[in-house]
This record gives structure tokens, C-alpha cells and sequence, in this order.
């Protein structure tokens, strides 16, 4: 028989991929729905006909609420500056966990 860690392991995979399944086929059928306007019932199409008006209106300059995208029209230049901190906060905390962890395990700190 398979052991614990294998077991548990076996299902976490059996369990992801049938999301990634569920997600992929979900997304197929909504990509479907779209692309075949005249065999939609009436009602999806205004529900169609809303959602293009307000992400066309969340798209406009100036605009502001949610579902509004954060990062719209932000070029990569002013994106750099944030992602150097972002990267260097990173590397401190993993250089930071390395030198106290020693610390940690042998109760220097904790006294």
C-alpha cells in the first residue's frame, strides 16, 4: 500500500489538477458562449453588451473606482524603481531569516 506522505501527496495533485480541469473547461465554455452571439438567449446578450460597456469605461483615461485596473497605461520605467525595492526587500528578509534562524533553534532569542 502507499504511505502517508505519498498519500497525501497523490491527492493534493488529484485535487489541483481537477480545478486546473474544472477552470480550463469553465473558461472553454464562457470563451464559446461569447463567440456565438446568436444562439445566446437575449438576456446573456445585454449581460454581454453591460460588461464590454464597463470595462470600456473602466479603460478610459481618468477613470477611477473598482474594477478599474491599477496599472493601466503605467509604462515599464516607472514599474522599475518598484520592482528593484520589491527584489531587495526580498533578498533582506531571505538574508535576514538565514542569520536569525540559527539564533532562533538554539533560544538566544527567546531569552
Amino acid at each position: 500500500m502507499i504511505g502517508g506522505p505519498v498519500r497525501n501527496m497523490l491527492a493534493k495533485i488529484a485535487a489541483a489538477a481537477t480545478a486546473t480541469i474544472a477552470t480550463i473547461v469553465s473558461t472553454a465554455r464562457m470563451a464559446f458562449a461569447a463567440s456565438t452571439n446568436t444562439s445566446l438567449p437575449p438576456e446573456y446578450m445585454e449581460m454581454l453588451r453591460l460588461a464590454q460597456q464597463k470595462v470600456h469605461a473602466a479603460t478610459q483615461p481618468g477613470a477611477f473606482g473598482n474594477g478599474v485596473p491599477v496599472l493601466y497605461g503605467v509604462d515599464l520605467m516607472t514599474l522599475l524603481p518598484w520592482i528593484g525595492i520589491a527584489g531587495a526587500a526580498a533578498v533582506t528578509a531571505i538574508y535576514a531569516a538565514r542569520l536569525l534562524a540559527p539564533k532562533i533553534r538554539g533560544g538566544a532569542l527567546l531569552a
